[in-house]
């Protein structure tokens, strides 16, 4: 889950108490909206199970299960993380201030482009809300499956084992909500691997543009900034594919595969995984004499994706691995590089 939701970093709205009668009615329609929307996407994705069984075999045990035990959706302000699972009920409650903060990051960035004038923006903007809260909450939902869909679980992971591990949970539910999410839209397009995999960026380039400046990933923060390189670098993996076909793509590191990063303090060594389908080491930097991991990181802290997507284009190069699968495939001569 965003780990800005727990109250450091997310840009809060107005406190409900300070809401007149009529924003009060109007926060309340909004909310019954999103929940039907929750309700829309759970019956999509459990139809896909039911039919997209030979293309997505995963899907039904990744999300069909836990979708199952989703009885209803409810959203409502709330102490803790993004969400609360109730077992016994079913219940899943979607935390009301980070969803609304996101979505009105979405609504800022689109005025901001078209012009608050314009007629087009009230249907531009519900368009790109809906897909942003849907791979929003694929994201959550995923955090069930992964064992920590409980807070108080969250909680007791850091104390015992830092925040390492549940940077690595929440950049994989990342990918995990951004398959699911490319799956239901390129049924649309006729269910071809490069619909998919252009629907899996778009995906992830929602979760760069919104989530980035709405949940605040800092430097101060090596590990949540890790999970946001790491976003940028699979984004950047599907731009830099260029017109690479299926069977090459499967023959090395699948372009929707899970990437996992470690960084240290300083930002000049890292580290990046595999996540999934085989977990391994693609790359180690323990000294980088430039400052490409700095730009990136930086880009990331100002919330400047476009900015991030070049300096990852930067920071690869340097790395020489881009769709590769393992240390084989790169060249380990030259620069200041150790694998």
């Amino acid at each position: 889950m965003p780990e800005g939701v727990e109250g450091d970093g997310v840009e809060q709205r107005g406190g409900l108490m300070a809401k007149n009668a009529v924003d009060l009615e109007s926060e309340d329609l909004s909310l019954r909206r999103w929940s039907e929307e929750a309700d829309v996407l759970k019956r999509e994705v459990l139809e896909l199970c039911r039919t997209g069984s030979e293309h997505y075999p995963e899907l039904d045990k990744s999300f069909g299960v836990t979708l199952r035990e989703i009885t209803r959706f409810q959203i409502r302000d709330f102490a803790g993380g993004a969400f609360a699972f109730d077992p016994s009920t079913g219940v899943f409650t979607i935390n009301a201030a980070p969803l609304l903060s996101l979505l009105a990051r979405v609504e800022e960035d689109i005025a901001s482009s078209i012009g608050a004038a314009d007629e087009g923006l009230s249907q531009s903007t519900l368009t790109i809300q809906i897909k942003v809260f849907r791979t929003y909450l694929l994201h959550e939902i995923c955090h069930i499956r992964q064992g920590v869909g409980c807070y108080g679980t969250v909680q007791a992971l850091k104390r015992i084992a830092g925040p390492k591990p549940m940077s690595d949970l929440d950049i994989l539910a990342d990918r995990d909500a951004a398959a699911v999410f490319a799956a239901l839209e390129c049924q649309i397009d006729g269910g071809s691997r490069d619909s998919y995999l252009d629907h899996f960026k778009r995906a992830l380039f929602f979760s760069g543009m919104y989530s980035f400046p709405t949940f605040k990933f800092d430097s101060s923060r090596p590990f949540k900034m890790a999970r946001a390189i790491a976003l940028t670098i699979m984004a950047v993996r599907l731009i830099e594919a260029g017109d690479m076909t299926e069977s090459e793509e499967m023959s090395r590191l699948p372009l929707d595969a899970a990437l996992t990063v470690s960084v240290n303090g300083d930002y000049d060594s890292f580290a990046i995984m595999a996540g999934a389908p085989q977990a391994h080491v693609i790359r180690t930097l323990l000294k980088i004499e430039g400052n490409e991991l700095r730009e990136l990181v930086t880009a990331i802290e100002e919330a400047r994706f476009i900015d991030a997507l070049d300096a990852a284009v930067s920071l690869m190069r340097l790395a020489k691995v881009f769709c590769y699968s393992s240390n084989n495939d790169v060249d380990d001569g030259g620069s200041a590089l150790v694998a």
